[in-house]
């Protein structure tokens, strides 16, 4: 049985998935890589909480140290708390492996500073294209084997 936090977590990663869909609809590119990022962060943070039983995400009764870690924005981190490294791993060669392969080297490490902060140079927060955008939707989102569906099919969240 899901809890009450497990199933907002998830209904907040649906709309942002339709805020995506708006987004690229209207041609904001760069406002559409943005919360493509924050969609699959929350998308792995309900499946950390499904499977962890958490009332809310952190837990308050987590030492700060825990609540550190459990807050982080890095996508690689996640999907080891969220126990599905294995699935996601280079080495598993699988169409799902292969997405999120192609959706973390855009969203590594403290991804949410590049795309949060511009770039003087260019103006814009990050070097992305249009075509990538639409491609990492696909990845995260509506891909048959992307890893939102995955997390569908297998119910991880």
């Amino acid at each position: 049985m899901l809890n009450h936090y497990t199933t907002t977590m998830r209904e907040i990663a649906k709309q942002r998935m339709k805020t995506v869909e708006a987004l690229i609809n209207a041609h904001d590119y760069e406002g559409a890589a943005y919360i493509i990022g924050l969609t699959g962060e929350i998308a792995l943070k309900a499946v950390i909480s499904k499977r962890l039983n958490f009332s809310e995400y952190p837990p308050k009764t987590t030492t700060k140290n825990q609540q550190n870690y459990l807050r982080t924005h890095d996508h690689q981190e996640l999907v080891v708390l969220a126990g599905l490294s294995g699935v996601f791993s280079p080495t598993a060669n699988t169409p799902e492996a292969l997405n999120w392969s192609e959706y973390t080297n855009q969203y590594r490490g403290d991804w949410i500073s590049r795309l949060r902060y511009h770039d003087e140079g260019t103006g814009r927060s990050i070097v992305i294209t249009d075509d990538e955008v639409k491609r990492l939707y696909e990845v995260l989102i509506s891909d048959e084997n992307s890893i939102i569906k995955y997390i569908q099919r297998k119910r991880l969240w």
